[in-house]
């Protein structure tokens, strides 16, 4: 079962959310505003296109903390190497 990777670049008032296979194929790009349902919405999507594959995400300009509490988290595994 292939890993999907998963990253959020974040910005000031909207930010970037990536999705890659193994095969670095792009399996989503998208900007979101700076809004907790959209991006409920972003992340739910990545897990929807996982499809119980494994998922690996990167928080870029942000603390992976921004994940804590999120109704997915416990299905997150998290990179936290900075500069990401």
């Amino acid at each position: 079962m292939s890993r999907i990777w998963a990253g959020i670049g974040r910005g000031t008032s909207h930010h970037h959310g990536l999705a890659l296979d193994t095969e670095d194929k792009s399996l989503l790009s998208r900007w979101v505003a700076n809004d907790e349902p959209e991006l409920l919405k972003l992340t739910g999507d990545v897990v929807d296109l996982a499809d119980g594959r494994p998922m690996t995400w990167a928080i870029g300009g942000t603390s992976p903390r921004a994940l804590v509490g999120h109704p997915l988290g416990e299905r997150l595994e998290l990179d936290t190497t900075r500069g990401a």
